[in-house]
């Protein structure tokens, strides 16, 4: 059994044993995160993990004690949903952490940020998640890029990986962090074109997925499985373009991203790579969100979590349910399984999302705008068997509208 986090600018990876079911307690519905203070409510998660039927995510909330944003730990429950503050050891008032999985078998739970400018791997008992402590990735040359934590395959036993950069030689950087038996260690990707590669997300097979800048196209999403080697260029569908990495899959099945849109200036396109195909499929949105839209996030079974952009709404959270479907919005997939959205004014961007649990159920999470003060606060979305996107992407949802 495998199980996911998500996408964007710092990375761990935990890889797990699965003797453990892969269910989520939660009803269907939409959860708030929470805050870590009343008086300047804010939080943003950047990963998830689904555990033992608990959902797990991780982020920045504005701290009090600190003056600026803190890391924090979310479990959600049942119906029972809870944040809380992990230790600052920096005192920086712009520390996040950015992945988060859990150990059963080890009664551990980890996370990985950055944490006074400096990549970081976050580890505590899991009954205690409040009194863990952080270590370096590498140094005071280690940043943490991505924010990507999964399982491995049952041989591997318990393993938590952090990537992220070498700051000092510009290599993407994986570093094993010290849970249960396994000791640190570190292994470096090498650029291929250019000039530095950052490390964004890992897979359970341990591909590594990021970034090389510096190149003939100024940056190219890249991948590679080996240590010390140079990184190979995902097959975009413009080999021309430059290219941004978001995510990678547990599975190492898909990757997404955003490609550059010559034609159509200083736009992006959303991809997904399914590594079955010969090159990454450009993501179809309708004419509402076409300007912008982003990857951020890839499950196994290929849902991949994002946004729309128009200049009117903004940005706009929604899942692509397949590389050929159309984005959807979380306010519609919400309002399809009849879950109640209105405590919030909009959704703006998802980071992160979970594989399809043997229950099936999945669980998103990314925030949107607390439509009591118009904060923007962290929210977790757990939404039944996804056949039923099926229905909204043949054409269910114009139907749902026109109910409405």
């Amino acid at each position: 059994m495998m199980k996911k986090i998500l996408v964007g600018a710092a990375a761990v990876a935990i890889l797990s044993t699965g003797a453990f079911a892969a269910t989520i307690n939660s009803d269907p519905g939409l959860y708030a995160i929470g805050v870590l203070d009343a008086g300047t409510p804010y939080s943003v998660p950047m990963g998830i993990d689904v555990s033992d039927g608990k959902v797990y995510t991780a982020g920045t909330s504005y701290s009090a004690t600190w003056s600026g944003n803190h890391p924090f730990i979310g479990v959600l429950d049942s119906s029972s949903s809870s944040i809380i503050e992990i230790p600052n050891p920096s005192g920086d008032g712009n520390s996040k952490a950015q992945g988060v999985s859990v150990a059963l078998s080890n009664n551990q739970i980890a996370a990985g940020g950055t944490v006074g400018g400096i990549g970081r791997s976050y580890i505590a008992p899991l009954n205690d998640i409040a009194n863990g402590s952080w270590s370096t990735m590498y140094g005071s040359d280690a940043q943490c890029e991505g924010m990507n934590v999964n399982r491995t395959s049952e041989s591997e036993n318990d393993r938590t990986e952090v990537v992220g950069r070498n700051t000092k030689n510009n290599r993407g950087l994986r570093v094993r962090m010290a849970v249960g038996p396994w000791s640190s260690s570190v292994g470096e990707y090498l650029p291929l074109n250019g000039t530095k590669v950052k490390a964004l997300s890992i897979s359970t097979n341990r591909t590594m997925y990021g970034q090389e800048e510096g190149t003939p196209r100024s940056s190219d999403a890249v991948y590679t499985s080996g240590i010390n080697t140079s990184v190979t260029r995902v097959p975009m569908a413009d080999p021309s373009e430059r290219s941004l990495a978001y995510g990678i899959s547990e599975n190492a099945q898909f990757m997404c991203g955003m490609q550059y849109n010559t034609a159509a200036s200083w736009v992006y396109d959303a991809f997904v790579w399914d590594t079955s195909d010969a090159s990454a499929t450009i993501l179809p949105v309708s004419s509402t969100w076409e300007v912008n839209p982003a990857a951020y996030a890839v499950n196994s079974q290929g849902i991949v979590a994002g946004r729309g952009y128009n200049s009117i709404d903004g940005e706009t959270a929604g899942i692509w349910p397949d590389k050929n479907s159309e984005l959807i919005t979380i306010a519609d997939l919400a309002a399809s399984y009849g879950i109640d959205t209105s405590d919030w004014t909009n959704f703006k961007r998802l980071y992160a999302i979970s594989d399809v649990q043997d229950d099936g159920k999945y669980a998103i999470s990314g925030y949107g705008t607390w439509a009591a003060d118009g904060t923007s606060r962290g929210f977790v979305l757990v939404v039944p068997e996804p056949a039923t996107l099926s229905f909204l992407a043949l054409g269910g949802l114009a139907l749902l509208r026109r109910r409405r």
